[in-house]
C-alpha cells in the first residue's frame, strides 16, 4: 500500500555549534551544549522504524539530519548507525557538514571516521569563508581556519571525500582564488566536489548586507573560479 507521506524530514537538534558564523541565521542562537541525549534520539528512531512496518506505512522515505554541529555530538557514530538501520540498503545520511573542530582535535579521529563510513557516510562537507583572517572573522572563532584545514588533511588521510562549500563576499573576493587553491591543495589526493555559495541578508547576516557581492564582482573573477558551480540565490542584479 502507498505510504501516507512519501517523504519525511527528521531534523534532530541535538547539539549546538562552537562557531558563531556571521552568515548563520539559526545556530548562533543555540548553545554549544548537548540538547538531546542519545537515548531520546534512539527512541525517535525506534518509533520511525515501527511506523515503517505498519500497513500502510506512515512514510516512504525519511531524511534524517543531526543538527547543528553533528561531529560535536559525543554519540555521532552511534546515531549514524541508527540512521543506517532505517535504510541499510540505501544509506540515508551520505554527507555530513562540519566545522572540522572535532576531527582536527580528536586523536581517535581515524576510528571515528571509520565508524561513520561503515554506516553509510560517504563524504564531509567543509565550509570556507576565506583565508585565515577572514575565515576566523566569519566563523566568529579564532583558530577556525586552522581547524578546517587540519580536518581536511585528516579526512583525506582517512580516505573520505570532501565537498567544499566556498562562501563568497566582498570581504574575501580579492583572496577568493587563493582560498580555492588552498582548499584544493589541502585536499589533494581525495575525491573532491566544489560549490560557491553566497550568503544572504537573513538572520545575523542582515548586519553584513554591505558585503553581498554583485554580478559585476563575479565577472571580475578568473575563468577557473567562475567555472565552479554557483548558488546565486542572493545575487543582486547590480551594485
Amino acid at each position: 500500500m502507498q505510504p501516507l507521506f512519501l517523504h519525511v524530514t527528521l531534523s534532530i537538534i541535538a547539539v549546538g555549534c562552537r562557531n558563531r558564523c556571521k552568515h548563520c541565521s539559526v545556530a548562533a542562537a543555540i548553545s554549544d551544549s548537548i540538547l538531546i541525549p542519545y537515548e531520546q534520539v534512539e527512541e525517535v528512531i525506534s518509533i520511525l522504524r515501527a511506523e515503517q512496518e505498519k500497513s500502510p506505512p506512515l512514510y516512504g522515505h525519511v531524511n534524517p539530519c543531526l543538527m547543528y554541529e553533528p561531529m560535536d555530538y559525543p554519540d555521532v557514530a552511534r546515531v549514524q548507525k541508527l540512521f543506517h538501520t532505517l535504510s541499510p540498503d540505501a544509506p540515508l545520511v551520505r554527507t555530513m557538514a562540519t566545522n572540522g573542530q572535532r576531527i582536527a582535535e580528536d586523536p581517535a579521529y581515524e576510528q571515528l571516521i571509520r565508524d561513520l563510513r561503515e554506516n553509510g557516510l560517504e563524504q564531509f562537507q567543509l565550509t570556507l569563508h576565506g583565508l585565515e583572517q577572514n575565515h576566523d572573522w566569519f566563523a566568529g572563532r579564532r583558530g577556525a581556519y586552522r581547524d578546517i584545514m587540519e580536518a581536511a588533511k585528516r579526512i583525506v588521510s582517512a580516505g573520505m571525500r570532501i565537498d567544499w562549500n566556498l562562501f563568497l563576499s566582498k570581504r574575501n573576493i580579492a583572496e577568493f582564488p587563493n582560498m580555492v587553491r588552498a582548499a584544493r591543495e589541502v585536499s589533494r589526493g581525495a575525491e573532491v566536489s566544489e560549490m560557491v555559495n553566497i550568503w544572504g541578508p537573513a538572520g545575523r547576516a542582515g548586519r553584513q548586507s554591505h558585503l553581498l557581492i554583485t554580478q559585476k564582482d563575479l565577472d571580475r573573477l578568473p575563468d577557473e573560479i567562475r567555472a565552479i558551480n554557483l548558488l546565486p540565490q542572493y545575487l543582486p542584479e547590480s551594485g
